[in-house]
């Protein structure tokens, strides 16, 4: 301070040394420390103190009131009450009280001194104390005890996958839940604690991890994405494919052997000579054939629902399965509600549909 002669700047510096104050917390919390909570708070103390020092330029009262001071004091306050309240780590009590010394030592007793020990001094011995203290007891803790926490509240899904990580008790098994059901098999967290597993589907992925009878848990949100939107709707519109094609070569199988014992039979008749009523002879054949008939009425409603989830997915070749549908609806038709007429109209709509389904099929690679 003899270097500095100027009263406005030096009224400034201690706002500066908060500044300088943050980004130290920051090192230490990204580089020594790794913890993602005390990271956070020293993003949030360099935004605020700097803002405020920044502002004390154009303001003198925020430099007479300290507000950079108390600043500093109510944010590790905040942070000490918010992480013991989210993950039950009474550890960060810490925080609370070097925020309450810091506003005693800088606020209420500035000037306050212990023999050759100024407020300031005081509260740096005393921090250093309770860090020792605490990084023993943490040590312990972070070993010895159940404790978990993921490092994102919420992923969004790239085109297949995310990643859901975090740090853990060390060497412990981690159970995984999305949604409430437990997915298998477990993860496992490595000697540092780390953990990370690879998702694929949407939704509140709950991680657990026991230690003496004792369990906890916290959880990552994992969201869609458009192109993970995108991509699900090709896998969906190909499986619906399949099943479509699936189904399709089913109904066309069981249709066919319908039609083939109604032709066959009316044909027999004709040149028997037989008289009665060829409604009768053809509900005979479908009495006979009633397993195919009803396979294929299944088959057919199988093929619509497919037809719709292709729909869905907005897939380029919906047009020609919606044409594959309707071809074997009216080979259906034709085959279970005859026309009117001889046996060669029958047979020729039946050959032509017949046809035109087989043909669909070739198309499609069965």
């Amino acid at each position: 301070m003899k270097f500095i002669k100027s009263d406005h700047i030096k009224a400034k510096l201690p706002a500066w040394y908060n500044v300088i104050l943050s980004v130290m917390l920051f090192i230490t919390g990204n580089f020594f420390w790794y913890v993602s909570d005390v990271r956070t708070l020293a993003i949030f103390l360099f935004i605020i103190t700097l803002t405020i020092t920044l502002l004390g330029f154009k303001f003198k009262a925020i430099v007479d009131k300290n507000i950079s001071n108390w600043a500093v004091g109510i944010t590790l306050i905040i942070a000490g009450i918010l992480i013991i309240y989210n993950y039950s780590v009474n550890l960060y009590i810490e925080f609370i009280v070097i925020g309450i010394l810091w506003l005693l030592a800088t606020i209420k007793w500035p000037s306050y001194k212990l023999g050759k020990l100024s407020s300031k001094s005081i509260l740096g011995i005393v921090t250093l104390v309770l860090g020792i203290f605490c990084a023993v007891l943490g040590s312990y803790y972070y070993d010895e005890t159940a404790h978990i926490q993921t490092d994102n509240y919420s992923v969004t899904l790239g085109k297949q996958s995310a990643w859901v990580s975090g740090y853990a008790t060390p060497n412990s098994k981690i159970h995984t839940y999305l949604d409430g059901k437990e997915e298998t098999p477990a993860e496992k967290s490595d000697a540092d604690g780390y953990f990370e597993f690879e998702v694929n589907v949407p939704g509140k992925w709950t991680v657990k991890v026991t230690k003496d009878g004792k369990t906890v848990s916290d959880y990552t949100i994992v969201k869609k994405s458009a192109a993970w939107k995108k991509h699900q709707a090709k896998i969906e519109a190909k499986e619906a494919k399949n099943n479509f094609m699936d189904y399709y070569a089913d109904a066309y199988e069981a249709l066919d052997n319908v039609g083939v014992d109604e032709y066959n039979t009316w044909l027999d008749e004709n040149s028997n000579g037989e008289g009665g009523y060829i409604d009768d002879t053809l509900d005979a054949v479908q009495n006979q054939d009633k397993k195919d008939v009803q396979d294929a009425v299944a088959d057919i409603i199988l093929i619509q629902a497919s037809l719709e989830k292709i729909k869905n997915a907005d897939d380029s070749d919906y047009a020609a399965y919606h044409q594959y549908y309707s071809d074997i609806k009216r080979l259906q038709s034709v085959v279970i509600n005859p026309p009117a007429g001889d046996i060669d109209n029958f047979g020729n709509l039946f050959e032509e549909y017949r046809t035109n389904v087989d043909n669909n099929l070739t198309e499609m690679g069965n």
